[in-house]
């Protein structure tokens, strides 16, 4: 009765460490669902979840010992006559495929925020750079328009409209390159609309543009006619 006993108590605290460990693995993986990306995932909430995957992954490693401790008694028992561990040895062969699935899971989910969170810096360090020469060009553009024009120098004014333009010509593919990732973006993150603020950015670089073909067709015009 004793060694029944004995062994009663031997396979309870083995199933135990077993169960708990699966409650563990399985609380983890609500964890990382949390993690994963969504439409309504802005920069700031990408970072926040790649954070808390961080923290997961760390805590993530005590299973390593949890398994190693469940696998040693089970080696233990295994040598005990006339001992069972056959339903032990399953149970804990699920653990360590939940546990290994867990890990997967971790890294599937840590390329999809890097991959998000890529996207996201790229096109703010673009666009970002992108405005601020925008606005220089723009800001040169108007002073132009506040001083009144005379004969004398309306080549040089010309002249200079010409630069402005050329330099918008040269903003052209930075513009293109915010689209795109403006779009790859949306493809992911869609509930953000980032779309709204590449739509703001292109309508302020066709208004300097067109801004600056009205100065140049005026002074052109004005110089012919008084040429």
């Amino acid at each position: 009765k004793n060694k029944k006993n004995l062994t009663n108590h031997i396979d309870k605290t083995i199933k135990d460490k077993i169960i708990n460990c699966s409650k563990l693995i399985q609380q983890q993986n609500e964890k990382v669902k949390w993690c994963k990306p969504d439409s309504s995932s802005d920069k700031y909430n990408l970072e926040v979840k790649l954070n808390s995957l961080n923290e997961i992954e760390k805590s993530n490693s005590d299973f390593n010992d949890k398994i190693k401790d469940i696998d040693e008694s089970l080696n233990i028992i295994s040598k005990v006559p006339k001992l069972s561990s056959s339903d032990l040895v399953e149970m804990q062969a699920q653990v360590q495929k939940n546990y290994e699935q867990l890990v997967g899971d971790c890294d599937g989910v840590r390329k999809l925020l890097e991959n998000n969170l890529s996207l996201w810096s790229q096109y703010d360090s673009i666009s970002e750079e992108f405005l601020n020469k925008l606005k220089d060009v723009e800001g040169k553009t108007k002073s132009e328009t506040t001083y009144q024009v005379d004969l004398p120098s309306i080549d040089e004014k010309v002249e200079k409209i010409r630069e402005y333009k050329k330099q918008m010509e040269q903003l052209a593919p930075q513009l293109q390159e915010i689209i795109k990732l403006g779009n790859a973006i949306n493809n992911k993150n869609e509930e953000v609309h980032i779309n709204q603020a590449v739509n703001q950015i292109t309508a302020r670089y066709n208004m300097a543009s067109n801004l600056i073909n009205t100065i140049m067709d005026r002074l052109i015009d004005y110089g012919q006619r008084y040429a």
